[in-house]
């Protein structure tokens, strides 16, 4: 899946939490995206894109900074809508994993990328800076320019 430019991530993702095709005609621009993770973000999409990228709860969990048991119970029940500020977390964490999939060429890359450790990171892995929003700001940054060839 490769991404012509920054701009359709977001429909990207879309597509990787295999929102029915029903549900994707009504998503037209990124208000419309804005609009389905606040409000139509269900707990089937977090699933199927957990599933396909072999995300574990307990690093979700970490990730998004609510207990095992909370995460556990929100997603144990598929249809069940989840909380803006948890949809909104989810749905920047896949944008990152679609555009670093995308940027290095293959999702075991990626997470090799994400648990090793960086200069640009203080020597940290780039996965401790997942559970901010600055922090997933600062890893889209880091993704875009290992795309455009601008290292730090």
């Amino acid at each position: 899946m490769k991404i012509d430019t920054y701009s359709n991530l977001g429909n990207k993702v879309i597509e990787a939490l295999n929102v029915p095709k029903s549900k994707m005609k009504n998503i037209k621009n990124n208000i419309d995206i804005i609009d389905f993770v606040k409000n139509h973000f269900i707990a089937q999409y977090a699933n199927n894109f957990l599933d396909e990228y072999n995300i574990k709860l307990h690093d979700l969990s970490r990730i998004l900074t609510v207990s095992l048991k909370t995460l556990q119970r929100n997603l144990n029940n598929n249809q069940k809508q989840l909380k803006p500020e948890i949809s909104e977390q989810f749905f920047e964490i896949a944008e990152i994993y679609i555009l670093g999939e995308n940027v290095l060429e293959g999702k075991e890359k990626f997470n090799e990328w994400l648990e090793r450790k960086n200069l640009y990171f203080n020597n940290d892995p780039p996965k401790k800076y997942l559970s901010s929003h600055m922090g997933r700001e600062l890893l889209k940054r880091e993704l875009l320019k290992i795309e455009f060839g601008s290292f730090s």
